[in-house]
Parts: C-alpha cells; sequence; structure tokens
C-alpha cells in the first residue's frame, strides 16, 4: 500500500490462532505481520501504512513471535498506530513490536510465556513488548509476565530499541518474573534515535534487570515506579544522563544499584538493597501485600502503602508527571507525591 492508502485493510478484525508455525525469517519479512494472519503490507519504496489497529486478538503457540507491527521505515513512519487488548501466550519470540510509527500507542496487552510454546524461540534475542525506529512512542497499561526463556541478551518485559526519536514512555505497565527483567535501553544496539525514555508509575516484580546499550546516546528519566526484588540480586545499569526519583526499590543486601557519576538519585526508598548516594529512605515501604503474583494490571493493589508508610507525601514534585498514577489517582503539579506507583491516601 502506498501512502495515500487510508487504513489497512484487515485493522479491527479479529482473529484467533492456536495451532500457528510461522518462522522467525517469515516473520520479520513483513509489514504489518501478525502470528495469527500472516498479513503483510507496507512493502515499497517509501510506502507506509496509516489509521493501524489491531485489537482483541487471541494470539498462542505460534513461531517467531506474536504481533510484529512494520507500517514504514525511518524515513516515512506511518502513523495513526494503535495496537490494543490482545493476549498473547507461549508465542515462539517477541510477544509484541511496532516500528516505524509516529507516535504508536500499545495499550492494554496482556502477554506471558513469550519465547515459549509449541515452537519456541531458538536464535538471537526477544523480548515482550518493544518499539524500535519509532517517533514518541507510548507503552501503557499492559502486564508482561512469566518469561523464562533467556535469549542471548534480552528477554524483558520492555524495551526501547534503536532508532526511536521524541520521548520513549513507559508507563502504567505490571511486569513479573521474566527472565531477561523489566526494561532494556538498546539505543545502540542500531541507528542512534537518542529518544528520552520515560519510565514512570510500574509495577515490576521480581524482574531484577534493568540493562542500557545505550550510553551517551539517551537519557532516562525514572519515576514513581515499585521495582520488587527479593527473590535474586538487581542487575541494573542505567544511561549515562538518568534521573532516578520518587521510586520504591525492595531487594536483597548483597544488590548494588549503579552510583556511577551522569546518574541522579533522589527521594527513593530502599528497602534491602543499600542506597547508591546518601538521598533517599531506607526501610520498609509498609505496602498493603507485596509479592503476590497477579496475572493482569488489576491484581496488584498490594502495592497500594499504608498508612504508616514513610513514603507518603514528601516525594519530589516532577514536571509534566503525566497527571495519575498506576490506579488513575491524580498527581498534583504543586504538592509533595508519595514514592512509588500509588498516589492515594495511606490505607
Amino acid at each position: 500500500m502506498g501512502s495515500g492508502s487510508p487504513r489497512w485493510p484487515h485493522a479491527g478484525r479479529h482473529y484467533t490462532n492456536k495451532t500457528g508455525s510461522v518462522t522467525e525469517d517469515y516473520v520479520q519479512s513483513g509489514g504489518v505481520v501478525t502470528g495469527a494472519t500472516g498479513a503483510t503490507g507496507a512493502t515499497g519504496t517509501n510506502s507506509t501504512l496509516n489509521e493501524v489497529h489491531v485489537h482483541h486478538n487471541t494470539i498462542s503457540n505460534t513461531g517467531g513471535g506474536g504481533l510484529k507491527i512494520r507500517t514504514g521505515s525511518m524515513a516515512n513512519k506511518g502513523n495513526g498506530v494503535l495496537v490494543e487488548r490482545n493476549t498473547l501466550k507461549d508465542v515462539g519470540g517477541d510477544g509484541i513490536i511496532v516500528s516505524y510509527a509516529n507516535s504508536p500507542m500499545i495499550q492494554y496487552n496482556n502477554a506471558s510465556g513469550v519465547g515459549n510454546g509449541v515452537y519456541p524461540f531458538s536464535g538471537g534475542n526477544f523480548a515482550g513488548i518493544w518499539v524500535l525506529g519509532d517517533h514518541n512512542p507510548t507503552i501503557q497499561k499492559n502486564a508482561v509476565y512469566d518469561t523464562t526463556r533467556m535469549s542471548v541478551a534480552d528477554s524483558q518485559a520492555f524495551d526501547c530499541d534503536w532508532g526511536n526519536a521524541g520521548y520513549c514512555t513507559i508507563q502504567y505497565n505490571y511486569s513479573r518474573d521474566n527472565i531477561g527483567g523489566f526494561f532494556l535501553d538498546c539505543d545502540g544496539c542500531g541507528t542512534i534515535g537518542g529518544a528520552k525514555q520515560i519510565i514512570r508509575y510500574n509495577i515490576s516484580e521480581n524482574d531484577c534487570r534493568m540493562s542500557s546499550n545505550g550510553a551517551g546516546r539517551s537519557a532516562l528519566h525514572m519515576y514513581n515506579n515499585v521495582l520488587y526484588c527479593t527473590d535474586k540480586k538487581f542487575n541494573i545499569t542505567l544511561p549515562d544522563e538518568s534521573v532516578v526519583e520518587n521510586n520504591i526499590f525492595v531487594g536483597t543486601s548483597d544488590s548494588r544499584l549503579p552510583a556511577k557519576s551522569g546518574i541522579q538519585w533522589y527521594w527513593n526508598v530502599f528497602q534491602g538493597v543499600p542506597r547508591p548516594t546518601s538521598n533517599g529512605i531506607t526501610g520498609d515501604p509498609r505496602f498493603v501485600a507485596p509479592g503476590t503474583d497477579g496475572s493482569s494490571i488489576h491484581e496488584v493493589d498490594g502495592y497500594k502503602l499504608k498508612s504508616t508508610s514513610p513514603a507518603l507525601g514528601n516525594g519530589a514534585v516532577v514536571t509534566d508527571n503525566g497527571g495519575r498514577d498506576y490506579w488513575a489517582n491524580p498527581v498534583s503539579t504543586t504538592t509533595k507525591p508519595n514514592r512509588g506507583a500509588y498516589q492515594g491516601p495511606g490505607l
């Protein structure tokens, strides 16, 4: 389809696939490909797809991954891309990837066991939900969990990969028990896009790892997240230019958080894991019931704060803070917030 085409013809249809056998090479060759439909598009020179809506698909046991959406190229990006309310389980590779789009929105998806299934991933790297070559992509309100197969270097829940420009925003997501960790910055893995990464109001449970290959290329602003990791050590590397504030880290005493020059730590809470700098509170944040192993974004109320929490009302005010927390409680632009992903009253 050329750049003048208004809509991908399969947008909005519903598909179910439980016996797919798509290979990795085939999946990567098309423009819009899903494990459910095997559809391709936007393959001509300077071709784009616009107003692409991929929703309410149930995909499992596919080879090569689940939903792979490509709507253009680095020079000519598609518009109006929305990927939402899809369920992916045991897909043999990436859960969802959206590439070469302007302001794509990826939301309300549930991905579990990526890399596994009847056709498990067998080489290279994969991740749960990621973006590549996009401008201002947003990944929000998704659940990614139970990634048990380790690829060469990835296997994270979320990834801002190479070539993204503007802002890459990861917000209001829940992830747990992903062997590769919570988040990957891989702007150094290909064409440099230099997107600023905004990581906010997420809950990560027993993911334990964040990896940055974007040193000197991308900046990170990470605030009001919960990283709960009591099963193993934190393994975190961050970009050279990082601001990490208002988060709650629960970890093990043998963990070490990065303290190199250029990484600024402000107003965080650290339980178990040693503080990387002198700033921040040490001690129990007093969650209601942490570590409860949910399977959707709606099963994490245990990470709300008790009325006795030392994290209530004493964080740093963040400009352009998104306006709401994980549970849609309002976040003030003038009043000090709670630390962590919960901004309501103590319970």
